[in-house]
């Protein structure tokens, strides 16, 4: 299973880069990366569920807790407002076997789920379809303090940690 460290990914980065993607949706049917820490602007997804990992936390309106969660699961078609965020890594894949069509990601409100946030601990299962049309897998997420751990049940698997 590869190790990655947010720091390292994010420190190879050029100074015009805010996020790299290190797989791709067509390629392996989710996309994985990281990002530099920063503002960015609220969005909805119509097909992928989007999920974030920020050890430093991930601060947004609607958020509960004293403290920022650190992993924060948004379903598709649900709106994630603007987020103030740490060095993060992302990951981005469709739990339904329909089409997709891109750009996938708007900038507008589709709020038919409830983003879930987790601070410390965490584990979730989702189902996970390669591409449209294809027999359901699933992922498995974990949070364990500062790492995360994604895995696929095409054997693809990856720990995420600072």
């Amino acid at each position: 299973m590869p190790a990655l460290s947010i720091f390292d990914q994010v420190s190879s980065f050029n100074d015009r880069q805010d996020k790299v993607y290190l797989t791709s949706y067509h390629e392996n049917g989710f996309e994985i990366g990281f990002g530099r820490q920063g503002s960015y602007s609220g969005h909805s997804h119509l097909r992928f569920v989007d999920i974030i990992f920020s050890p430093a936390g991930i601060r947004y309106d609607g958020a509960h807790a004293d403290i920022p969660p650190a992993l924060v699961v948004v379903p598709a078609r649900t709106y994630l407002p603007d987020v103030t965020i740490g060095l993060f890594g992302f990951l981005k894949f469709c739990q339904d076997g329909g089409p997709i069509d891109f750009p996938e990601k708007v900038d507008y409100q589709l709020n038919e789920g409830k983003v879930l946030a987790f601070i410390d601990q965490a584990k979730i299962t989702f189902p996970w379809y390669r591409k449209p049309g294809a027999k359901p897998g699933e992922v498995i997420l974990t949070l364990a303090h500062d790492v995360f751990t994604i895995e696929f049940s095409n054997g693809h698997s990856f720990i995420i940690g600072k």
